[in-house]
């Protein structure tokens, strides 16, 4: 009889007649697991030892008249950027490496707006905070560091940030906000590489891995070949950035650029409180009135950007300044390009501040009071979002008042002067250049002249495209075609109005390189010189109290006695001029206005004997024999 197939149970592996599964020993498995990672940690290794690719520091250091200072490393942009050509760079913003008891350090953080974008740095809202407390606390070594860059957003301020408490700052001020869609590693950024927040974050602190560069190299190189035609060389940064071009109010990608802020802001502001470090937050202003929606889209629900903007025009014209101020603003929401932040940036600004306790300044407010009928335009924006230098100065001014009254200024000083005081004094020392405003003007000129102000694709700028009118003209130029530096381009400016007689300009231009760069002692010694030649040592005074403070030099400590023999102030003559002494000794300068110190303090034999030193080094110094003829017949006289 057959048996019945049909109902025979199929073999499990726990039946007695099903074939055994092979069982490994644990090791198998373990080995299995660390090969791959064995096969990355050696090929790691290979990179490293055939030195590809390169870590990016934060900081580097540098050396300054036997001083260490750091900044930030010019090379950081490498960290965000991988599709563009040319990297954004930070300012040259250089710190004493060693924090002093008496410095006050305070750290910008923010894109091109905080940058001073059009105008160099020296333009920027933070160099007047720098200027203001110098005049008002001046017991303070006040160190006021810019760390703002081009075309980048939160990832960027983010990452930075545990490197800017290893600093110790006393007070973090925030500006930034417009960059949050097309800024590196943005939602709608050229640079993009993911909606995942915490996945960017992670990849940008593995960038310091070779095999990460390794492949994000590979990606960028095939990416540039397969969209060579995009790049175009004529293009402006803010074009370059470009990856989603139109982004609309409420859309996905408009939610996940508000959730990337208030992640990124709330993780930054979460490590600054645990470090129980002062901030100051900023909300973001923006040019309404002036500048058109740059995209206007079709939608269902929404109205066009165009049309709300010409409504807004229509209301200002008829005088309905309140309905055209939430009409301009209506319009700019509903701008396709997001260059402009949204009001929900500002309003998470404001929000952390409530959470974490933190001041916030409402910029927007304080630009729509200084403009006229309560509505920011041209009068305070170059652009779309960069404030001229009167709006930088508004900005500065807005943050300085915030930090007095939030008690976060510097504790102490001797000079007791007013805040308006203060606020004048400031207003001298930062005041631009003929030549870096009109290199401002180029820079404005280039970006307006391209995508998204014009439709058409510009052709690349050439010297040929503008006409000098004046040498501080042609020096602007080759400043902006890179030709020159703007340090070469400041020295060149300063020697011509020198050779002038334009002694105010050569003046100013020497103390912006000054500004920018105080540790050269070279800058000091041209703009000391200079004035001296005019017989101005009074001017030159605070300029040589400077750079007696920078590095004393037998130089500072020469004029330093100089000017105080012109000033009858004997006692503090003698001190400096017997210090330039100790430096140098073969000075006849030096060695003349020493015995003339001694001669007023009635020190007649060591005024006699200073003078025949002086003969020594130069037989025919100028007054040094009637001097010594004087002081021997002071000898004579007195046996």
């Amino acid at each position: 009889m057959k048996q019945d197939n049909h109902n025979q149970k199929p073999a499990t592996a726990g039946s007695r007649n099903s074939p055994a599964l092979k069982k490994y020993p644990f090791y198998f498995y373990l080995v299995s697991l660390f090969l791959p990672l064995l096969f990355f940690v050696v090929l790691e290794f290979l990179l490293r030892l055939c030195d590809y690719g390169k870590p990016i520091p934060q900081w580097i250091t540098l050396s300054r008249n036997d001083r260490e200072y750091i900044m930030l490393n010019p090379e950081i942009g490498g960290r965000y950027f991988r599709q563009i050509k040319s990297v954004p760079k930070p300012g040259f913003e250089p710190f004493r490496n060693t924090k002093q008891s008496t410095t006050f350090r305070v750290f910008i953080l923010g894109s091109s707006s905080a940058a001073g974008y059009p105008y160099p740095s020296s333009g920027a809202f933070s160099r007047y905070i720098k200027h203001y407390l110098e005049c008002k606390y001046p017991d303070a070594d006040i160190e006021v560091i810019n760390l703002a860059m081009t075309a980048v957003n939160s990832y960027t301020l983010r990452d930075l940030i545990p490197g800017v408490i290893s600093q110790q700052p006393d007070l973090i001020i925030f500006y930034a906000g417009h960059n949050e869609y097309y800024g590196a590693l943005g939602v709608g950024s050229a640079e993009f590489i993911g909606h995942i927040r915490p996945l960017v974050n992670l990849i940008i602190k593995s960038r310091e891995i070779r095999l990460v560069q390794l492949l994000q190299n590979i990606i960028s190189t095939i990416s540039k070949w397969l969209f060579a035609a995009r790049h175009n060389p004529a293009e402006t940064l803010m074009a370059r950035m470009i990856g989603e071009k139109q982004i609309p109010l409420h859309s996905s990608l408009y939610e996940l650029g508000i959730r990337q802020f208030s992640g990124n802001m709330n993780d930054i502001m979460v490590q600054l409180k645990k470090y129980n470090i002062p901030v100051l937050l900023g909300t973001v202003t923006c040019n309404l009135k002036d500048q058109p929606p740059f995209a206007s889209m079709e939608a269902d629900s929404l109205p066009k950007a165009s049309d709300v903007f010409i409504k807004a025009r229509s209301s200002y014209l008829q005088g309905d300044f309140g309905n055209a101020l939430n009409l301009f603003h209506r319009a700019k929401e509903l701008d396709g390009l997001r260059f402009r932040a949204p009001e929900a940036i500002n309003s998470i600004i404001r929000n952390l501040g409530v959470q974490y306790h933190y001041p916030v300044v409402d910029i927007d407010s304080v630009f729509r009071q200084a403009s006229p009928h309560g509505i920011t335009g041209d009068n305070l924006i170059v652009d779309h979002v960069h404030p001229t230098a009167a709006g930088h100065l508004l900005l500065g001014s807005a943050m300085v008042q915030a930090m007095e009254q939030n008690h976060m200024a510097p504790k102490k000083t001797n000079l007791a002067i007013s805040a308006e005081q203060a606020r004048q004094m400031a207003i001298q020392a930062g005041r631009l250049t003929r030549l870096d405003s009109t290199y401002a003007a180029l820079r404005i000129s280039f970006l307006k002249s391209g995508w998204p102000f014009r439709p058409e694709r510009m052709p690349q700028l050439t010297r040929q495209d503008f006409t000098p009118r004046t040498y501080i003209d042609e020096l602007a130029l080759s400043m902006f075609l890179e030709e020159i530096t703007w340090e070469v381009a400041h020295i060149k400016a300063a020697l011509w109005y020198k050779k002038q007689d334009l002694v105010h300009n050569f003046e100013s231009e020497m103390v912006a390189l000054i500004d920018y760069l105080p540790f050269t002692e070279s800058f000091y010694k041209v703009l000391i010189d200079g004035l001296i030649e005019k017989k101005d040592i009074e001017h030159a005074y605070p300029y040589l109290l400077k750079l007696h403070k920078q590095q004393s030099s037998a130089y500072s400590t020469k004029w330093l006695g100089i000017y105080y023999l012109y000033k009858k102030e004997y006692a503090q003559a003698l001190s400096f001029l017997k210090l330039s002494t100790s430096i140098m000794a073969n000075d006849p300068q030096v060695q003349y206005n020493l015995a003339g110190a001694y001669f007023q303090c009635a020190e007649y034999g060591k005024a006699l004997q200073t003078i025949e030193k002086c003969l020594s080094i130069q037989v025919n110094y100028p007054g040094a024999k009637i001097m010594q003829h004087d002081l021997l017949r002071i000898q004579r006289y007195k046996k």
